[in-house]
């Protein structure tokens, strides 16, 4: 149970920081452009606070 808890965060961790930014690189193509700029710079620094070494 201990492995599956430890990689399933792991794999949580990986799809935040993988979403993220590509939600932020969908602003530079008009036809993608569904949020507005502060929600994507405060998703993106809520992710480098959740994760330390980005």
């Amino acid at each position: 149970m201990v492995a599956v808890s430890g990689s399933l965060s792991v794999l949580l961790d990986s799809i935040v920081c993988a979403l993220g930014p590509l939600a932020c690189l969908t602003s530079q193509l008009p036809e993608l452009n569904g949020c507005p700029k502060h929600v994507l710079s405060n998703t993106l620094d809520n992710i480098a606070y959740i994760m330390p070494g980005l």
